[in-house]
C-alpha cells in the first residue's frame, strides 16, 4: 500500500516540528515533503495582508499608527485569513502500520485536511 498523506498547518513552526518528529521516528527526509503554498493574492507573506494593495497597505499602516484599533483589527484578521493552511506536509508511506503512525505524529502538531481550493 503505497501512499501520501497530505496535511496542512497554519505555522511554519508546526509544520517543521512535525517533520523532525517524523524524521525522529524513524521516516526518511527522502518520504516527507514540506511545502509553503503561496498566497493566493500572490504577495509573500509578511508584506500585505490579503487582497491589500499597496495604497491599501500604506494606509493600514497610518491608521495603525494614529491608534485606530478597527483597522489594526481588520489588517490582523485579513493577514491571519491570508496565511490559513499555508504550510503543506507531506508523508510517503509503504504500508497501514506506517500510515497510521505518520498520521498520529502530523495530528499532534495540528495538522489538519487540506483546505478546499
Amino acid at each position: 500500500m503505497a501512499d501520501t498523506i497530505t496535511k496542512v498547518f497554519d505555522y511554519f513552526s508546526d509544520a517543521d516540528n512535525a517533520r523532525k518528529a517524523l524524521l525522529a521516528s524513524g521516516f526518511p527526509s527522502s518520504h516527507i515533503h514540506l511545502r509553503v503554498k503561496s498566497n493566493k493574492a500572490g504577495v509573500p507573506e509578511g508584506q500585505f495582508a490579503a487582497g491589500d494593495t499597496p495604497n491599501q497597505a500604506i494606509q493600514g499602516v497610518f491608521q495603525r499608527l494614529s491608534g485606530d484599533k478597527r483597522a489594526t483589527q481588520q489588517s490582523s484578521q485579513r493577514h491571519q485569513s491570508s496565511r490559513l493552511g499555508m504550510y503543506q506536509l507531506g508523508v510517503d508511506v509503504d504500508d497501514l502500520q506506517q500510515y497510521e503512525h505518520a498520521t498520529v505524529i502530523i495530528l499532534r502538531f495540528g495538522g489538519t485536511s487540506m483546505a478546499a481550493p
